[in-house]
Parts: structure tokens; C-alpha cells; sequence
């Protein structure tokens, strides 16, 4: 069993490191410090964010909540030992988020490169992101000039980890909003009369900028793995993929599918393992072979249906229709959540691939829709940190970016009012369901 003791954060503030009665104080020069103790990393600064705030966060990378393990570690393979998660006591801040934000190199461009996305948090752009609304900490990264694309991503990962599990440990002494009871597959009692049903996780992992991490390890080409849900709640899984359209591992921790799906278990399902599943394979035989095992799976858990979510653009909404097109040529009943690529005007074409099996569908959105966002008040992370601010955390240094734009509209200038594509905006058509966009009639 994992048992989950949530801590409500209603108010953030600069202070001594503490957590008492929802109240978050940060000493922004200790968590700085804490960042830059790793010489892969150049300098770093800490800002606190507020719902409301006309503040602009650009170069999001990542998206962690605050958590601690009281036992163990918090992200298997990266903070400790790469044990099995999914049981023992979690420690959780609600309400409150890290929003990393660095300049990576871009190296030879491709999809491996870090799309600049950003987060507005008032007006239009908060409600379009569903990261926009949390009392927040950007941890603001500069990796050392001589590294390359992997060895800087890597140092802005630990470093979000870091201040995650720093700050997680401030609430383990406090008593708990509520604790979350989650059972395991073993664990979970079986209800007759109701589906079975499985989720069908996809992610991507194609090296540097494009991966997702296992217990601490980068899977690409791996074939369909069954994994429980509890190990996904419990920091299994952890996001390396630095797109504007990605699972960040804030939604890997708190997938909303996940969630939706436990809460359900026993009344109108019965809750099956996950299968994790890689997605954006380049060629048809490795598309294939995902496809019909990760369907030979459900067959062996003895799924009547399942739910399919992707992650990327073109080449994964392939392998997510050919996975479902094998799914209901079995005899599964199938769901698909996708977000859409319907032009400005949302008449063009919706998918870029499509099988009539994929008879139901849940969209995220129309990535393409623009938004017209006010110019803020405070912008983060739009230029990157000079070497020499390090007293507090708090300068405003700037430099030129390294490396090329990779699209038009990652050269904007963030710090004026601007007209984007809503995908701009980091989550706002969220692969996994996480998003707070919603359809009406025409």
C-alpha cells in the first residue's frame, strides 16, 4: 500500500525554510546555494511566483511538485537506489509546484531540442496552462558553458529533484490535510460484474531531450512493460522530454488518468496494471511490434478495455491509432485522448493519422488555436543568467542564448504583448488529460 499524507499550501513566502499550518516559507539563498552545488551548474536563481502575478515564466523544461519519501528514496534511481516504488509513506505539497526553466544547447536541432515553451500566471494565459494557477517556485538554472546537451540536461534534472525532495521534507513533521490510501494490483479487490480495465501509457525516450526516465534509467526501445499503478504515483517515472506538447513529471507523479481511473475502481471497474509503452518509433516493423504487444499484454491481463494516451507529435499519434486499431481487432473496447492540429481556424484536418477503430476519442484540444497574451509585468528566464549572480539568488542578469530558434515563434519577445499558438503555453493541451481548456458548441 502507498499511503499518501497531502499537505494544502495556501500561502508561499520568502523566509527561513519552513511548513506550518499551510504556511510555505523558502530561504531562497540556501535553495540556491543547494543548486549550485553541483559544478555542472554555472549559477541558478530562485523566484516565487503567486496566482495572479503578471508574471511570465520562459524555457520551461520541467514541472516537479514537493515530496518526500519518510523511508527510501523519492525518485528511485536518482536520489537513491533504484528500489520498487508504490509502497510505504509519501510525503506531498498540494497547491504548490517547481517550474524549471534553463537555456540547453540546442546541438544539431531535430525533435531533439528544447521547444521554448512558457507559463503565464494571470489573465488568458493562466487559464490556458494548467500550471498557471500555483503558488510557485521557478528554479531558474544556468548548466556550465562547456557541457554538452546530455551532461546539462541532466544537471537540471537533479537539481529540480534536489529542491523537490528539500522541499518535501519541510511538511514530514506536519500533520496532513489527508492521507491518500492507494492499493497496489495484488492488493485491490476484484468486483464482479464490472470491465476490466487497463491504461495503455505511452512516452517517449530517443535520447537527449527526448527521454523518459525508469527507475532512473532512459528507455528507449523497450518493448511494452506491465507496471503498477502505484510505482507510477510514486516517482517511477520521471519526464526528460523538453517540449511544449509533453508529460512533465509533476503529471507522471499525479497522472490524472491514473487517478481518475483508481477512483473508479470497484464501483464501475475493475483496475488492471498499467502498460507502459514507448511511442515515436521511426519505422513501420517497430511500430508494429509495440502495437500487438502491448495488445498481447492486455490480452494476458484479460482487459475489456483500456485507455490510450500518447505522448509527442506525428509519429506517436501513429503508434497510439495502430495500438487501438489492434486493440478493437481483439475484442478491447478503446479510448483515446489526443490532443488536435486543426489549424488556426480549426477546420483543417484534426489528426494527422487516423483509424476508423479509434471510434472513441477524447480531445485535449486544437494546438493550433492563437491566443492573444498581455505583456507581463516580470519575466523569468527569457535570457540567461550571468556568471556572476550568485549572492541571493535574485538578479536580473542577461547574455545572448546559445545556440539557434528552432521555429518562428520561439524568437518572440516575451516581455511584450504576444499572439501564439495556444501549445505556446507549457501544458495547456495536455497529452494525459491535465489540461483546463473545454469544447462548446459552434
Amino acid at each position: 500500500m502507498l499511503r499518501t499524507a497531502a499537505h494544502v499550501v495556501y500561502n508561499l513566502a520568502e523566509g527561513p525554510s519552513g511548513f506550518s499550518d499551510g504556511n510555505l516559507t523558502l530561504d531562497r539563498a540556501r535553495l540556491t546555494s543547494l543548486v549550485e552545488r553541483d559544478p555542472r551548474v554555472r549559477a541558478a536563481r530562485i523566484h516565487l511566483v503567486r496566482p495572479g502575478d503578471r508574471t511570465r515564466v520562459a524555457n520551461v523544461l520541467d514541472v516537479f511538485d514537493a515530496r518526500k519519501k519518510a523511508e527510501g528514496p523519492t525518485y528511485p534511481g536518482f536520489d537513491g537506489p533504484p528500489v520498487t516504488a508504490g509502497s510505504g509513506e509519501l510525503h506531498v505539497l498540494r497547491g504548490f509546484q517547481l517550474v524549471g526553466s534553463a537555456h540547453l544547447p540546442t546541438g544539431g536541432g531535430g525533435v531533439r531540442v528544447a521547444r521554448r515553451a512558457f507559463v503565464d500566471f494571470w489573465d488568458v494565459g493562466a487559464t490556458a496552462s494548467p500550471f498557471g494557477t500555483a503558488l510557485t517556485a521557478v528554479v531558474e538554472i544556468a548548466p556550465a558553458s562547456d557541457l554538452d546537451q546530455q551532461t546539462a540536461d541532466n544537471a537540471v534534472r537533479d537539481a529540480l529533484i534536489a529542491v523537490s525532495t528539500e522541499i518535501g521534507a519541510l511538511a514530514m513533521d506536519s500533520p496532513p490535510d489527508s492521507v491518500e490510501e492507494s492499493l497496489s494490483f495484488p492488493e485491490r479487490p476484484v468486483s464482479g460484474g464490472v470491465p476490466r480495465v487497463a491504461y495503455v501509457y505511452q512516452v517517449q525516450s530517443h535520447g537527449a531531450l527526448l527521454d523518459t526516465y525508469l527507475y532512473g534509467v532512459a528507455i528507449p526501445d523497450v518493448v511494452p512493460t506491465v507496471i503498477d499503478t502505484n510505482e507510477i504515483l510514486d516517482g517511477a517515472l520521471v519526464s526528460g522530454t523538453r517540449g511544449r506538447i509533453t508529460t512533465p513529471t509533476i503529471l507522471h507523479c499525479n497522472n490524472p488518468v491514473v487517478r481518475s481511473l483508481a477512483a473508479r475502481h470497484g464501483d464501475s471497474i475493475n483496475l488492471l496494471p498499467v502498460i507502459l509503452m514507448e511511442g515515436h518509433h521511426k519505422t513501420t516493423p517497430q511500430k508494429e511490434r509495440s502495437a500487438h504487444h502491448a495488445v498481447q499484454l492486455l490480452r494476458l491481463l484479460g482487459a475489456d478495455g483500456a485507455i490510450f494516451t500518447q505522448e509527442g507529435g506525428g509519429m506517436s499519434i501513429v503508434d497510439q491509432m495502430l495500438t487501438i486499431e489492434e486493440a478493437r481487432a481483439s475484442g478491447i473496447e478503446s479510448v483515446g485522448i489526443t490532443y488536435e492540429m486543426a489549424g488556426v481556424d480549426g477546420v483543417d484536418r484534426p489528426l494527422i493519422y487516423f483509424s476508423r477503430a479509434a471510434r472513441n476519442l477524447v480531445s485535449t484540444g486544437n494546438r493550433d488555436e492563437l491566443v492573444q497574451l498581455a505583456a507581463p509585468e516580470r519575466v523569468i528566464g527569457q535570457d540567461p543568467i550571468e556568471i556572476d549572480v550568485r549572492s541571493n539568488g535574485s538578479g536580473d542578469g542577461a547574455a545572448s542564448a546559445p545556440g539557434a530558434s528552432t521555429e518562428k515563434s520561439e524568437s518572440l519577445d516575451l516581455t511584450r504583448e504576444v499572439e501564439v499558438p495556444v501549445w505556446c503555453l507549457y501544458g495547456s493541451v495536455s497529452q494525459v488529460g491535465a489540461g483546463r481548456m473545454r469544447g462548446h458548441s459552434a
